[in-house]
């Protein structure tokens, strides 16, 4: 049938057998590729979980120590009745990881509306700017869900140093600003 083909089009068979074993190459290149990003996408999904387990793990334990050291804190409150000039507390802050595997509504809820949004080869970029940093969470569709599978964050300024303190903070106020 390809010598048919090649006499029929005028082409050689050694050619036309080339220019199908060219695109069958193609085929399986353009493949391989896909896979390969499915596998790297698969192993960042598994180091984002791994990540947040061990947050977690650490929350716990920071949850911990502050419930111990407040409940120092109210046996050590005097008792006559004389109120202690106490310091403020300080203000909110958002760690950008703990959106991690957050869906859409979630990080909309946290965070209102994106400022820019982005798609490109399956994943999206949601950023959010502040006057302290600019705030990047990256989303792909899992399972018909669209979630948050990483983050990233820098200065305004590219090459700047980032306030990571001030971003938290400016993070947490966020809804409230929107």
């Amino acid at each position: 049938e390809l010598d048919w083909e090649a006499r029929a089009s005028g082409q050689p068979a050694e050619q036309a057998a080339g220019a199908e074993r060219s695109a069958a190459e193609l085929e399986a290149r353009e493949e391989a590729e896909q896979q390969a990003w499915l596998q790297m996408a698969q192993q960042q999904m598994e180091h984002n979980a791994e990540q947040m387990e061990l947050m977690r793990a650490e929350l716990q334990a920071a949850l911990a120590q502050a419930e111990a050291r407040r409940e120092q804190a109210e046996q050590e409150l005097p008792q006559s009745g004389d109120l202690a000039m106490a310091t403020p507390p300080p203000p909110p802050e958002l760690a950008p990881s703990s959106l991690i595997g957050s869906s859409v509504p979630m990080l909309q809820s946290k965070l209102g509306e994106a400022d820019f949004t982005r798609s490109a080869g399956g994943v999206e970029t949601w950023q959010y700017r502040f006057e302290t940093c600019v705030v990047d969470y990256f989303l792909i569709v899992e399972s018909g869900t669209t979630t948050v599978v990483s983050w990233a964050w820098r200065a305004p300024v590219i090459g700047a140093p980032i306030d990571e303190i001030s971003c938290r903070r400016a993070l947490a106020g966020r809804k409230a600003a929107s």
